[in-house]
């Protein structure tokens, strides 16, 4: 037995709901179904979203296409219009449940390795969005908030609301 990430057998889709996130887990190949079942808990989830999660936690199973999904209640603090806490965004907490360890027979070949070979397919990779010649990030005119205490620029609360939405997005002082 051997210890790999769950990116290895899995990607995931993750959103938001008010205060709630859902994050959803399907197996690249049906045959690893049972494996996302067997190691994919309730308990590993709380384990590896303990620190954010003030609510409960919910498996739903879906066996036709491979795929387990998990409502995370209360982990958004407040939800996504209320928190500066962009990082843990709903659409955001993906990247961390396929980090969760899984364990995988010795002879298991993952997807990066299934690439390398040749096997499969790589994701294709998607361009930024371009707006009048600058990459747009999204989060990226928030970045101030990541350590959660220093409030936004005076500048922004009254740029965002119609440059952004228009063809340019504001420029800062």
């Amino acid at each position: 037995m051997k210890t790999i990430t769950l990116r290895e057998v899995a990607h995931s889709r993750s959103g938001e709901k008010g205060n709630n996130s859902t994050i959803s887990v399907i197996a690249y190949d049906m045959a690893d179904y049972a494996l996302l079942c067997e190691q994919v808990t309730v308990e590993a989830v709380r384990r590896l979203y303990g620190p954010i999660t003030k609510g409960g936690i919910t498996r739903y199973e879906a066996p036709r296409i491979g795929a387990l999904n998990f409502v995370l209640e209360e982990v958004l603090e407040g939800g996504r219009s209320r928190t500066p806490a962009f990082e843990e965004s709903g659409k955001a907490l993906s990247s961390l449940m396929l980090s969760l360890p899984v364990g995988v027979p010795d002879g298991y070949v993952g997807r990066a390795e299934q690439v390398a070979a040749g096997r499969v397919e790589p994701a294709p990779a998607r361009a930024p969005t371009r707006l009048e010649g600058k990459t747009v990030r999204l989060g990226s005119a928030s970045a101030w908030s990541r350590d959660r205490f220093e409030p936004a620029p005076k500048w922004w609360s009254a740029a965002t609301s119609t440059t952004c939405a228009s063809t340019r997005c504001p420029k800062s002082p």
